[in-house]
């Protein structure tokens, strides 16, 4: 029959077979050396008065002779049994003595073995903290291995290993030390000593064989400990190690290894941290100019590649072309066959474009179903035509998408370098324009451009100068897409998102304009418009007794680098008697980069006022993870870019998730954008992400749409925003 003990409510019964002790801190006392000697002095004062008591007895039988006692009772036994009891109190005080000092000094040791596991341990997150500083590759793998190294030596064990938190509560060995055999283990929470341990958050020291199912048991040369590693109530995993044979872990041991876990856990946060960073920094760099669902170079870096192509020296008969290709009633496909097939759709494409160059081209996607190649080598605008006629019919054959084939026509626009042409945007723009020409006349079909093609599109657009008036005109809107919970789809929130219905170009999103007048005073007074219309709209949804949830709308650079601002936006919010906390704002990582000083300032002043801060766009642009620390923000916003790949590119999903455990030590709310099909959702859910926006769950709405969405959702009772 073995003994366990365990802390109240551990779960744990006290009757499991086997040869195992089983315990936790609760089953210990926790004495300090203050408690030592005040013990011992009160065995000492008990010892002094039982003494002085004795001795005025005997001082008593040998001083008063007349004294009348049992006959049995002679004055000699009376002195011998006083002397014989005097002896054996003062052998019980010694033996209490020596406990007492051997307490003593195990507890010093544990101090001195707890000192120094913390002095590692701060060893480490100094070496942390000097690699973030000098960009110094000091990656998680390391810092599990410094703990572990650190606990074995300092703890003298003979192997131990490192679990973390994996997926919904699940264990997996991530760092092992010695001859552990625990390397790529998993166990889920409640199972076997480190699931139990995860489970109830409560270290534990395990003496002799460990008990498993039907009686069989595991055994062990010495002991064995384990601790949660905890950091600000997250648990992130579990620290488990191994006596060397011959040595017995104590209650002193798993107390020392309980407070080393508390600080490693800490360094661990910071490691996984700082993973994050460099995970986002590398998908950074690595999305800055690819496209997503393809892994097509995009805009940018074909861009590069057409100014380099341009500009290096070549023979005149090496000239280049840029092919610009857009597949013909695309619309129509997604509308047939759904999202999942057009996106299907796009990847047989990108396939078929890159066996169709030839070494040295460069084909890349734009977005949407736009494509454009870069074609070089070539003699004549013939050998261009040609290159066009080998990609049209490379996509003349069906495409077997979702078990059926699909097939598709292409309309492709040729720019030819010429003498004297050496903008890369410009050849661009021609080849755009050829490729718009064919889709006016008939779409199927090769045009190559002739100066005679006009109508730029959105890049050319004066933002400056016509926005100013497509304001008065009224030409600008107002929309507004709910932010919900994923498992319930209930809103708790909603954005504002800005459309200019275009007189030439037809509606155009504010990321299609805004862009080009970043900084500019327009945009500072765009950004006032949209703040006067979002708090009229926020005074009628309180006005209809509706559930005042808060309204976030995005901010440019130059209103966050305006120092009037704020004080702006507090005579807003009092002229439309509005409480703070019903407003966020956005900011894009682009925005931040601006002048990050200044927007700090600006983002401190209207998170004072109760506003709610969010960083939109999160995980493609260059903020630092330790200045994310200084921002105020509530919330973190991944791009639409990682959600439109999650179903086909392991890296996105190691990016959204890096980000939700971002959000998590940080305790702030991580929110996707995007979500189009249920099996986002599915997949989002599965990372432990709890919001989300997109059109699978509410197109952007106008403002009496958005009133009866929330009548609709149930929202038509009077409460505070929701926390965030």
């Amino acid at each position: 029959m073995i003994k366990v003990h365990r802390p109240l409510g551990s779960g744990r019964s006290s009757g499991e077979a086997g040869n195992s002790h089983v315990a936790g801190l609760g089953s210990f006392a926790t004495p300090d050396l203050k408690t030592v000697d005040r013990r011992r002095r009160q065995i000492w004062i008990l010892t002094l008065f039982v003494l002085i008591i004795v001795s005025l007895a005997l001082a008593g039988l040998t001083a008063l002779g007349s004294v009348v006692v049992p006959s049995w009772l002679t004055p000699e036994t009376a002195q011998i049994s006083l002397l014989l009891l005097i002896s054996l109190f003062c052998l019980y005080a010694a033996i209490k003595e020596r406990e007492l000092n051997a307490l003593a000094q195990r507890l010093i040791q544990e101090k001195i073995v707890t000192a120094s596991l913390t002095s590692r341990v701060d060893e480490i997150t100094a070496l942390l903290n000097a690699a973030r500083v000098i960009n110094v590759d000091l990656n998680l793998e390391e810092v599990l291995a410094a703990v572990l190294r650190s606990t074995l030596e300092i703890l003298d064990a003979r192997s131990g290993s490192i679990m973390l938190v994996r997926g919904d509560e699940e264990l997996q060995t991530v760092a092992t030390a010695g001859d552990s055999a625990a390397a790529g283990a998993r166990v889920r929470f409640g199972e076997g000593i480190a699931g139990r341990v995860a489970a109830s958050r409560e270290p534990v020291l395990i003496r002799g064989d460990i008990p498993r199912d039907k009686g069989k048991t595991t055994p062990y040369s010495g002991s064995s400990m384990s601790t949660p590693l905890i950091h600000r109530g997250m648990l992130l995993g579990v620290l488990n190690i191994n006596a060397r044979p011959g040595r017995s872990f104590s209650e002193h041991d798993l107390r020392a290894l309980s407070l080393f876990g508390e600080h490693a856990a800490g360094a661990i946060a910071n490691a996984q941290m700082f993973e994050a960073q460099r995970m986002l920094s590398a998908q950074r760099s690595y999305r800055a100019f690819h496209d997503p669902l393809t892994n097509l170079p995009n805009r940018a870096l074909f861009l590069e590649h057409l100014s380099y192509a341009l500009n290096r020296r070549r023979a005149e008969d090496n000239r280049i072309a840029v092919l610009f290709l857009d597949i013909d009633n695309f619309k129509e496909i997604n509308d047939t066959f759904g999202h999942a097939a057009g996106d299907e759709l796009l990847r047989g494409v990108a396939r078929r474009l890159r066996q169709s160059i030839r070494e040295g081209d460069v084909v890349a996607r734009f977005g949407g179903d736009e494509f454009a190649i870069l074609a070089t080598g070539l003699s004549s605008i013939e050998d261009a035509k040609n290159a066009a006629v080998r990609v049209v019919e490379t996509l003349n054959e069906p495409f077997p998408i979702l078990g059926k084939d699909v097939a598709i026509q292409a309309s492709v626009g040729i720019a030819f370098e010429e003498p004297g042409l050496v903008t890369a945007q410009e050849l661009l723009r021609r080849g755009d324009l050829a490729m718009q020409a064919v889709k006016r006349k008939s779409k199927n079909g090769i045009r190559v451009f002739e100066p005679s093609m006009k109508g730029p599109r959105t890049g050319a657009i004066d933002v400056e100068a016509d926005l100013p008036g497509a304001i008065e005109r009224g030409e600008i809107q107002a929309f507004f897409q709910p932010v919900v919970m994923l498992e319930t789809g209930e809103p708790v929130a909603i954005e504002a998102l800005a459309r200019w219905d275009h007189s030439l170009y037809g509606p155009l999103t504010a990321a299609a304009f805004l862009p080009h007048a970043q900084g500019s005073a327009v945009c500072k007074a765009f950004d006032l418009w949209m703040m006067n219309h979002v708090a009229g709209v926020v005074h009628q949804l309180l006005a209809e007794n509706l559930q005042p949830l808060w309204v976030s709308l995005n901010l440019s650079s130059a209103s966050l680098n305006d120092p009037d601002f704020p004080s702006k936006i507090e005579k807003i919010l009092g002229r439309f008697e509005i409480d703070p906390p019903h407003l966020g704002f956005e900011i894009s990582e682009t925005a931040l980069a601006h002048n990050l000083d200044a927007a700090l300032s600006q983002l401190q002043a209207l998170s004072a006022l109760g506003a709610r801060i969010l960083l939109d766009e999160f995980g493609t642009g260059a903020t630092a993870l330790p200045r994310l620390h200084a921002l105020p923000i509530n919330a973190l916003k991944i791009d639409r870019t990682f959600i439109e790949s999650l179903d086909s590119d392991i890296g996105a999903e190691t990016v959204i998730d890096a980000v939700i455990k971002t959000g998590s030590l940080m305790v702030l709310d991580v929110i996707p954008v995007g979500i189009e099909r249920p099996s986002q959702v599915k997949r989002l859910t599965s990372l432990g992400c709890h919001f989300g926006q997109g059109n699978y769950f509410s197109p952007p709405l106008d403002a009496d749409q958005l009133i009866a969405y929330l009548v609709r959702s149930g929202h038509t009772h009077s409460a505070g925003p929701p926390a965030g």
